[in-house]
């Protein structure tokens, strides 16, 4: 019985090698001894499982450094994904090829919980002797080779012309319009016409038939961890009786009526796509795409009450900050407001390691376009669709993608604008966007929706 009260639980991957080190945070959560420590709610617990299977894995990386300080060691920062800086030491005699962890460093396991590890691989540099003066200490420059975080995209295009950069718009709208699109009317969601979730909701994902072993055995644990948890409450608290029993199972359907609740408010509206929801944020707080800002680049990402805010004033520059989750086929629909400047949108299928993505731009002189990304230069990147549209308003507008396969229709206040066909990139992350061409701008994104296709 001591063991059992004070014995921390051996993480659940020692027995079945599936389970990611992020599935482990939550399960060892959960089981914590202490019930301050474990979660707060069955409701809690549930989103933060939701999020580990989807967490997409530690950071790798390559780091450069000479001979010299190969040989003699290296002290130094280097900088993360969101504009983190981390102290880095590499020892004496360091090898080529030889890789370094650091803790605690990564990517999140879930929305507030315990960071994974960074690995850094480190690439020695040939031809360099080492100097006399070996007394000196060496610092890693900032523009050490670390592959360029998102937040930086808009230095790659530093020393571009302006044609290397985004191409440049189309000429002014075609005189022709397209009565349709005139006469669709903005379609906010009504104030009380859909429970809207505090402060975004992440809805559960169903099951892939291919991973259907992987998650009988997390069933299996999720059974067990809850079991657990329910012998563990009963011992350390015996005096509570029937009237808390009551009250958790009232809690636990009220969660689930509420989730119910929104499903059903927000049908797919592109209903040939058939899609089931699977995230609806209100976009007024952090949860499934980052905050931050650099000053010195004049980019920002940040959440106020109306909304995300967006904004970039580096010129033939696009900025994003990050999104928690990847998809592959998807619908996505968002309510954008260009409050100044010239474009906003969306990146698709995104890695934001290597710029690989696609970026579906709408802009305030009624065009719009869609890129295929190789790289973060503006010169890596291929136009696969642009024109213009009288029904870019100069307000609010709601734009939506149907990514399915290697098929993209894109739509504009619910109607279709363009479809594009493309099979570069299958899967990444949706990342919302502003785009500086030759004017300061600033985009207010509201309620994102996502459905799975």
């Amino acid at each position: 019985m001591r063991q059992h009260m004070m014995t921390p639980p051996p993480p659940p991957s020692i027995y079945n090698a599936q389970i990611t080190p992020a599935i482990d945070a939550v399960i060892l959560r959960a089981l914590a001894k202490r019930p301050e420590e474990r979660f707060p709610s069955i409701l809690g617990f549930a989103r933060a499982f939701h999020q580990a299977t989807l967490y997409s894995g530690d950071l790798h990386t390559t780091l450069t450094i000479s001979m010299t300080e190969a040989l003699a060691g290296v002290e130094g920062t280097i900088t993360l994904p969101g504009k983190r800086r981390i102290a880095i030491t590499v020892p004496q005699n360091a090898q080529d090829g030889q890789e370094l962890r650091v803790e605690g460093q990564s990517e999140p396991y879930y929305e507030g919980g315990p960071q994974g590890p960074l690995f850094l691989k480190l690439a020695v540099s040939k031809g360099e002797t080492m100097p006399d003066h070996k007394d000196d200490k060496v610092f890693l420059a900032d523009s050490t080779p670390f592959p360029p975080p998102v937040h930086e995209w808009q230095k790659k295009f530093d020393n571009l012309s302006p044609t290397e950069a985004i191409p440049p718009p189309p000429p002014p709208p075609l005189a022709q319009t397209n009565p349709a699109i005139n006469k669709i009317p903005l379609t906010p969601l009504p104030p009380g016409s859909v429970p809207v979730p505090a402060p975004s909701t992440l809805l559960p994902t169903p099951n892939k038939r291919t991973r259907k072993p992987v998650i009988l055995v997390l069933s299996l644990l999720l059974v067990c961890v809850l079991t657990f948890v329910a012998i563990v409450g009963i011992i350390h608290q015996s005096s509570v009786n029937t009237a808390n029993a009551n009250a958790t199972a009232t809690a636990v359907a009220d969660s689930a009526t509420a989730t119910a609740t929104i499903i059903n408010a927000n049908p797919d509206p592109y209903g040939n796509a058939g899609g089931t929801l699977a995230l609806y944020d209100p976009l007024t707080q952090s949860g499934n795409w980052s905050s931050g800002s650099d000053t010195s680049f004049g980019d920002s990402c940040q959440f106020m009450s109306d909304g995300y805010h967006i904004a970039e004033s580096h010129s033939s520059s696009n900025y994003y900050c990050d999104a928690s989750s990847s998809f592959a086929n998807f619908v996505f629909e968002v309510q954008m407001t260009i409050n100044r400047g010239d474009c906003g949108g969306m990146t698709l299928r995104a890695d934001t390691s290597t710029g690989k993505q696609y970026v579906f731009l709408v802009c305030s002189d009624g065009t719009y376009q869609f890129y295929l990304y190789t790289g973060f230069s503006g010169s890596a990147s291929t136009t696969l669709k642009s024109g213009s549209n009288s029904g870019i308003t100069s307000g609010q507008n709601t734009i939506a993608v149907i990514a399915s396969g290697s098929n993209f229709t894109l739509y504009l206040n619910n109607t279709q604008l363009d479809s594009v066909t493309d099979s570069t990139y299958s899967r990444g992350t949706i990342n919302l966007i502003a785009s500086d061409s030759t004017n300061t701008t600033e985009v207010t994104y509201r309620n994102a929706r996502l459905w799975t296709l």
